[in-house]
């Protein structure tokens, strides 16, 4: 027989060590960049730390029935595409950093997995009072539009990583 309070706080602590895990990445690109420690492999290594834990996350939250698994696909395939364009540039001799976009992207990943990690928490419900969770979708509707902006030069990016992947699509 599980307790319910076991039952409360089970989301609360799998969002907690989700973004503990999304903060060491974080804090690590932080010290990285101020003690002008940046390198080569972690330009490559951190995206795609960042894309393992989201992509972690998103399977077990479909796994758990939080998550329509057509919302994880989506994001999945795209990150496989990005991570695919990285391997060409490498071969090619180039390195693409994350650009501040991406890091945007991956931010709002992050409060929309923990949103629908929350979900279900009657705890939150009762915090809020209102029966309901904020909804994650709206934050993945956010992370869209700002992609819709960057695509369409609304938001400018002078990242090194911008210029990569401008590069290689020119070709």
């Amino acid at each position: 027989v599980v307790p319910d309070w076991w039952r409360l706080a089970q989301p609360w602590i799998a969002a907690l060590i989700f973004i503990a895990l999304a903060a060491s990445d974080a804090v690590d690109g932080y010290i990285a960049r101020s003690r002008n420690q940046v390198t080569t492999f972690g330009k490559f290594i951190d995206p795609l730390a960042d894309k393992l834990l989201v992509t972690a996350a998103l399977v077990a939250l479909v796994d758990l029935e939080r998550l329509p698994s057509w919302i994880a696909l989506v994001i999945i395939s795209r990150e496989l595409v990005v991570s695919g364009l990285r391997m060409v540039a490498v071969a090619e001799g180039r390195v693409i950093a994350a650009s501040n976009f991406g890091k945007v992207k991956t931010v709002l990943q992050i409060v929309a997995i923990v949103g629908y990690l929350l979900k279900e928490s009657t705890l939150l419900a009762s915090v809020l009072e209102s029966g309901k969770c904020l909804p994650a979708g709206a934050v993945m509707r956010l992370a869209g539009l700002a992609a819709t902006a960057v695509k369409n030069g609304s938001i400018a990016s002078t990242t090194r990583g911008s210029q990569g992947v401008e590069a290689l699509q020119s070709r």
